[in-house]
C-alpha cells in the first residue's frame, strides 16, 4: 500500500509545532526567518511576495506610511531603469501651490519666495510675494531684435 505524504515537517518545536515544512508540491513553509546567502531569488514565472502586512526591503528602517497589505517600504534608494507607472499620487512635502522644478543634480525642488502659483486666483509670482494678477518683473524686460 502506497502512502502519499502531503506535508512533511522537517523541524518541529518541542511542543510539536511545525517550524519548517515541505509539501509534495514543492512549497516550503517556515515559521521563522528565511536567510538567503546567495545572490538571487528566482522564479520560473512571476515572483510574488504575499505578506499580510507591509513588505520591507532593507534591514532597520521604519516606514512612514507603509502599514498594510500590498504596501512596499524601501529603506534606501530606489532606482528604476525603465518607466515608472503610477496609479495614484506622489506623496511629497512640497507646499501647496509650489511650482516644482528640477533643481541641483536634477532633484525635484521648490523656491516659493521666487516662484509660486496660486491655484484659486490662477496667478503666478516671479520674484514677488504676494502674487500679482498679471506677470510682473522687478526690472523692465530687455528685448533684443536679431
Amino acid at each position: 500500500m502506497e502512502h502519499r505524504l502531503q506535508t512533511l515537517p522537517l523541524f518541529e518545536q518541542s511542543d510539536g509545532t511545525d517550524v519548517f515544512t515541505v509539501t509534495n508540491a514543492g512549497n516550503l513553509t517556515t515559521a521563522g526567518d528565511l536567510a538567503v546567502n546567495g545572490d538571487d531569488i528566482t522564479g520560473d514565472s512571476n515572483l510574488t511576495i504575499n505578506a499580510t502586512g507591509y513588505t520591507r526591503i532593507g534591514d532597520t528602517g521604519t516606514p512612514g506610511s507603509a502599514n498594510g497589505d500590498d504596501d512596499l517600504y524601501v529603506e534606501g534608494d530606489l532606482e528604476v531603469d525603465g518607466v515608472l507607472y503610477l496609479d495614484g499620487t506622489i506623496d511629497t512635502s512640497f507646499t501647496a501651490g509650489s511650482v516644482v522644478f528640477a533643481g541641483a543634480s536634477g532633484v525635484l525642488a521648490q523656491d516659493n519666495s521666487n516662484f509660486f502659483g496660486m491655484t484659486p486666483t490662477t496667478s503666478l509670482g516671479l520674484e514677488t510675494q504676494p502674487q500679482m494678477p498679471n506677470l510682473s518683473f522687478l526690472e523692465p524686460p530687455q528685448v533684443k531684435h536679431l
